[in-house]
């Protein structure tokens, strides 16, 4: 047997150790896949480097794995993706990677190239306008517009008119709401007349480049800037929309071991988020706002964007 498949036979045992870890440990599929093929590439690396023989000696050299990643000018933003793979196959935590560059969320580029030229114009080209129209109230990742059926559209236990989302990011299904009465009568149509198992839109319409990031970070927007607007003009309104997410939140964080909902932490909401460092630089480039009511924006998480991270919203979607 020559070296080369001698090489190739370690190399998927390996291989299959990782596969059995993460179809245990990662229900959701494309995540499962990306953990699997970013793993796959650490192997190479280790087998290739320091030629180890089985799955605990790659273990040895994570930290190495970092440092070459760093050497070759990954992005911080490339470099956690890849090393989280690694910690999530190896059961490490990413904390004990010395030297691993920080990701700075007001650096980051996906959905952010190009903005005023290439997919503006994209925008405009009238085959892409049914598509656009919905993106820009919806604000759903692709492979969520590829899961619309006709029975999506549904109300939510607060009577608001909602988007049914199937197998979400992370795998997860989740109510995003529809608030402004314009868009109700927009999303509206769309649905009507549809079978309950028909899709919303073919598969050749989703066959694009658009840029369906920046689309969802202008839905966002619009639905921050609603609230905000809501909550300076209506008094009283603010407090209502904190109920509505506390509700939210215990219909969806549930404790498995009592049954009942995780607390829900109401500090500061009715106060400013100041943007700091490379997110507030960003914001100024691009002629956002600086700082943001924290009611509203967590109100864009959890409403629009479905989950709790009122800056993780503001890095990559509102200042955009």
């Amino acid at each position: 047997m020559t070296k080369r498949k001698r090489r190739e036979s370690v190399t998927h045992k390996i291989m299959s150790r990782v596969i059995e870890i993460q179809n245990e440990k990662t229900p959701h599929d494309l995540s499962r896949k990306n953990y699997i093929r970013n793993t796959k590439r650490f192997i190479s690396f280790c087998r290739e480097r320091y030629d180890c023989r089985d799955f605990d000696s790659c273990r040895e050299h994570i930290q190495d794995y970092s440092d070459y990643l760093k050497g070759q000018e990954y992005t911080p933003s490339t470099i956690s993706t890849y090393i989280a793979s690694v910690c999530s196959t190896f059961n490490i935590s990413m904390g004990t990677i010395c030297g691993r560059p920080h990701r700075k969320a007001g650096e980051f580029t996906r959905g952010r190239q190009n903005i005023l030229n290439h997919t503006n114009q994209d925008f405009n080209d009238p085959s892409y306008k049914r598509l656009v129209v919905f993106q820009m109230i919806a604000g759903l990742r692709r492979n969520e517009l590829k899961n619309l059926t006709g029975d999506c559209l549904v109300k939510d236990s607060d009577n608001f008119w909602c988007l049914y989302v199937r197998n979400g990011k992370g795998g997860k299904s989740q109510l995003q709401r529809l608030v402004r009465p314009e868009d109700i009568d927009i999303i509206k149509p769309y649905f009507e007349g549809k079978m309950p198992d028909e899709p919303i839109f073919m598969q050749q319409e989703l066959n694009n480049d658009l840029n369906l990031h920046k689309l969802r970070a202008l839905s966002a927007q619009a639905y921050y800037e609603y609230q905000l607007n809501r909550i300076m003009t209506e008094p009283g309104y603010e407090e209502e929309l904190i109920r509505q997410i506390r509700k939210r939140w215990e219909e969806t964080n549930i404790d498995k071991r009592t049954g009942k909902p995780r607390p829900f932490n109401e500090k500061n909401l009715k106060s400013w988020y100041v943007t700091r460092g490379s997110v507030r630089k960003a914001a100024i480039k691009n002629g956002r706002p600086i700082k943001y009511r924290r009611s509203a924006a967590l109100a864009c998480s959890v409403f629009r964007l479905s989950h709790y991270r009122v800056s993780v919203s503001i890095a990559n979607y509102l200042i955009l």
